[in-house]
């Protein structure tokens, strides 16, 4: 299992081999760091919230309370990714005819992201900063990043340029 984020649901199926119920289960970290499991432990399913990223093995124990079925447990190897973060910053105004730079604060995810820059015409670029030239126009810019692990792990960012006219002015000759 990978994550993109660092919260998941967790679902296992056991074979509770036709046993009468009540069942009782338990969840546990066996290595890899601590987590936190929310929420009311259902037989077969929880949520378990990372406290970081990094590789995890979760035991889980089934137990028929009649004893007519015994205990099984099971062992699930996770890889949990730190969360995705994108930051295109403040919107922004600037003159007509300015360049405009647009390097992206990234953290999280597996490096090596790939990158789709939109603007209202569709896509304008696929590398990892932009560089707008002569901008005569307000410009609405978004960033879709992907995780280059986990095609699933996608964060979207906007960022909006305002384009103030130039001043208008005429110079009279002396008279």
């Amino acid at each position: 299992i990978q994550a993109c984020d660092l919260s998941t649901d967790l679902t296992i199926n056991f074979d509770t081999c036709s046993s009468v119920t009540p069942y009782s289960s338990t969840w546990n970290i066996t290595s890899g760091g601590s987590a936190v499991f929310s929420g009311i432990s259902e037989v077969n399913q929880n949520n378990v919230i990372f406290q970081e990223g990094g590789d995890y093995i979760i035991e889980y124990t089934l137990s028929s309370l009649s004893n007519s079925c015994g205990t099984d447990t099971a062992y699930l190897s996770l890889s949990i990714l730190d969360s995705l973060f994108l930051d295109l910053g403040n919107d922004t105004l600037i003159c007509e005819g300015e360049d405009f730079l647009i390097d992206p604060n990234i953290s999280g995810g597996t490096d090596d992201y790939s990158y789709v820059w939109q603007d209202e015409n569709g896509v304008i670029s696929q590398n990892s900063e932009l560089n707008l030239l002569n901008i005569v126009s307000n410009q609405e810019i978004i960033l879709e990043v992907t995780d280059s692990n986990n095609p699933n792990c996608s964060v979207k960012d906007t960022i909006i340029i305002t384009v103030e006219s130039l001043p208008s002015y005429t110079l009279d000759p002396p008279a």
